[in-house]
């Protein structure tokens, strides 16, 4: 039986290799220029621009029976709904946007050794993927099954979005090149194209991942270090360079900001990652770094990213928090966050030993103080 599926699973790659899918080779030059440069050093920080966080919703993920959310691992939102994972690596919770549980996906049910190691929401499909057994499921966007498949490929991440699927891994590695491969499937997972681009920086941290972009972007690094790579027309090129930074941890744009989380070169162990919101403009950068503890947006500050929904970021906070629960008295609030100062205060009165995970959308503006 094991030898059949071995032989099917081959067959089924020759067979993808044999209709002539599109290969794109690609040499990553250390000299290419970036599209867009960070110098962590040089730009501004908040007290010296008239920018400032504005909160739009803070949405607490009410518990139910069968609905305990532990640790975070992941958010997304749609229009109409929230998908979360966590520790457990087996659940999808689904809330819609009062907060409200909808629906679970238990991935074990659909096959006892599958674990949800990522998963996206594009347009009315959830996609979870397993990259330690090689399975992908959609269900649709309110949580009903629709299909498994077992892909015939090693990955490290994948993402979706108007083009197809796509998925990245370690094609290969050497002593003096490293060499990353992306396959490009269509919504139906039938192959598109291939994409092989060789880096020889000799990284010991060789790990390619995507990084969230708009949805005719393909963003992604070769390895963990402080630049971003972007696909257009089937052409790669430099996207970002963050001059001073080691590593960029996780990194997202939206509504003319950048947002990303970084160590810097001289990091000293233990010292926690910075995250930093930079303005498109090199030359008005503006890094949000220091915050007061009697202020709202410390909890942005101290929140997690979770990518970005239409013109806003996304991030969850713990309400439970010591330093969230201790800093309640002697918060003051800023006209930018009076709309909803109510929603914030509800929530604290309903936070329990359970229910206490909130979901946070927010953008940055114009300060009210300098409206021009």
């Amino acid at each position: 039986m094991m030898k059949a599926l071995c032989l099917s699973l081959v067959l089924s790659f020759v067979l993808i290799n044999a209709f002539g899918q599109e290969r794109h080779y690609f040499d990553i030059s250390e000299k290419e220029d970036a599209y867009h440069k960070i110098n962590l050093y040089e730009t501004k920080i908040i007290h010296e621009a008239d920018l400032t966080f504005e909160i739009q919703s803070l949405t607490l993920l009410q518990s139910r029976r069968g609905y305990r959310v532990n640790t975070i691992r992941k958010v997304r939102m749609s229009d109409a709904l929230i998908y979360v994972t966590d520790i457990s690596n087996t659940n999808l919770f689904i809330y819609d946007l009062q907060g409200k549980a909808q629906n679970k996906i238990d991935i074990t049910r659909y096959d006892e050794r599958a674990w949800i190691t990522d998963f996206t929401v594009y347009k009315d499909t959830i996609y979870i993927v397993d990259n330690k057994s090689l399975f992908l499921f959609k269900f649709t966007a309110q949580g009903d099954f629709l299909s498994k498949e077992l892909l015939t490929f090693n990955f490290d991440d994948f993402m979706v979005n108007t083009e197809g699927l796509h998925f990245i891994c370690k094609h290969e590695t050497g002593r003096r090149n490293n060499t990353v491969r992306i396959n490009v499937f269509d919504h139906s997972l039938n192959l598109l194209k291939q994409y092989f681009l060789i880096s020889r920086t000799n990284d010991s941290i060789f790990r390619p991942r995507f990084f969230l972009g708009n949805d005719d972007e393909v963003l992604f690094s070769v390895y963990l270090n402080n630049e971003v790579f972007n696909i257009s027309s089937n052409t790669v090129s430099k996207f970002l360079k963050i001059e001073n930074a080691k590593v960029i941890y996780d990194y997202a744009h939206v509504n003319g900001f950048h947002s990303f989380r970084v160590s810097y070169e001289n990091k000293i162990p233990g010292v926690p990652l910075r995250t930093c919101y930079v303005k498109n403009a090199t030359a008005e950068n503006v890094r949000f770094e220091k915050f007061r503890s009697d202020d709202l947006t410390s909890f942005i500050f101290n929140g997690m990213d979770s990518g970005i929904h239409q013109d806003k970021f996304v991030s969850y906070l713990d309400f439970n928090s010591p330093n969230f629960l201790r800093a309640i008295p002697d918060m003051k609030w800023s006209a930018e966050h009076e709309s909803i100062k109510k929603d914030f205060f509800q929530i604290v009165n309903q936070i329990k030993k359970h229910p206490h995970h909130v979901v946070v959308l927010f953008r940055i503006v114009q300060s009210h103080s300098n409206p021009n």
